[in-house]
């Protein structure tokens, strides 16, 4: 098989040669140009022969000129759309473009898109809590504009040759939002944002981010596979089984260290293949792993799951 039939295989659950697997991590490259960090992320996947490769995108979507930041509802009412030849995202399109050239019938390769409450967070910090729940509906315009936004760059993204988003969810955690906040001011949004390209994208992954997650309020999302950090948040891969026919990502530990020994990483593998018996299936972390993780650490998962 090749690395894009594999991923295919294990997203239909079809029968496959190994499960494919990829890493991801912050980069640090959101102060260089497209060509600097797409060299860096190609460089990566390269190294490690990932199956796929989820490129990473920490560009800022802009504040209105004159506002350094939002301190008041009325600064957030302020923000306005923003095209796909704004900086953030036309940059970060300029590096697609070098990726899909790269990888262009070798591999998949995926754009990481925060959530409309993600970039919200991203843009104006944690004061966000305080006037979503202060101003409501005035919050709602500011995430209208950003969802706005985010639909016609998604639509960009798959234009340049990406095969789908890594959708980081924001808000469907207990620790920031009741299951009521969270139908009201996240999963519409989100879900404009999915709509777009559900029938454009081959590979479109929801990342449900953080902890004690509200899980069960996203599994209708329109995606082709969820990822989240299942070894230290409910579901286990075992019950999401229940929960979802989706494709599972997952089975890394993203809390990673340097220290952390060979034998304990080959367990995680294995337990993650017994608990869902490689069927609908593909080995990441939990979420983006540190930047110090030993590359020899690396080479041993690659090595683990193709004598599997």
């Amino acid at each position: 098989m090749n690395k894009q039939e594999r991923v295919l295989a294990a997203l239909n659950g079809n029968e496959i040669d190994y499960i494919p697997y990829s890493l991801w991590y912050h980069f640090g490259t959101q102060f260089l140009p497209a060509a600097k960090a797409a060299d860096i992320q190609i460089a990566f996947y390269e190294r490690y022969d990932f199956d796929f490769l989820k490129v990473m995108n920490d560009y800022s979507y802009p504040l209105p000129e004159r506002l350094d930041r939002v301190r008041t509802i009325e600064d957030w009412k302020q923000l306005k759309p923003v095209t796909v030849n704004g900086y953030c995202f036309s940059e970060q399109l300029k590096l697609l473009k070098i990726v899909a050239k790269r990888l262009k019938g070798e591999a998949f390769f995926l754009d990481t898109v925060f959530s409309p409450l993600g970039v919200a967070r991203r843009t104006a910090k944690d004061i966000i809590f305080d006037l979503l729940r202060s101003h409501p509906e005035e919050f709602k315009q500011g995430l209208e504009v950003i969802t706005e936004s985010l639909c016609n760059y998604v639509k960009a993204v798959i234009e340049v040759g990406a095969a789908g988003i890594f959708f980081s969810v924001n808000g469907a955690t207990s620790d920031l939002f009741s299951k009521e906040e969270f139908q009201e001011f996240v999963k519409p949004y989100d879900l404009q944002v999915l709509e777009t390209v559900k029938d454009i994208g081959v590979f479109n992954v929801a990342h449900v981010h953080g902890y004690n997650l509200l899980f069960d309020q996203v599994t209708d999302y329109p995606v082709h596979a969820f990822s989240w950090a299942h070894l230290h948040s409910w579901p286990t891969l075992q019950e999401a089984k229940t929960l979802t026919d989706k494709c599972l990502v997952g089975g890394i530990d993203e809390h990673l260290t340097n220290m952390f020994h060979p034998d304990a990483l080959e367990t995680q593998i294995e337990n993650a293949l017994r608990e869902t018996q490689g069927q609908k299936f593909i080995l990441g972390p939990g979420c983006a792993i540190p930047t110090d993780m030993p590359p020899e650490q690396i080479d041993l998962i690659c090595q683990t799951l193709r004598k599997s």
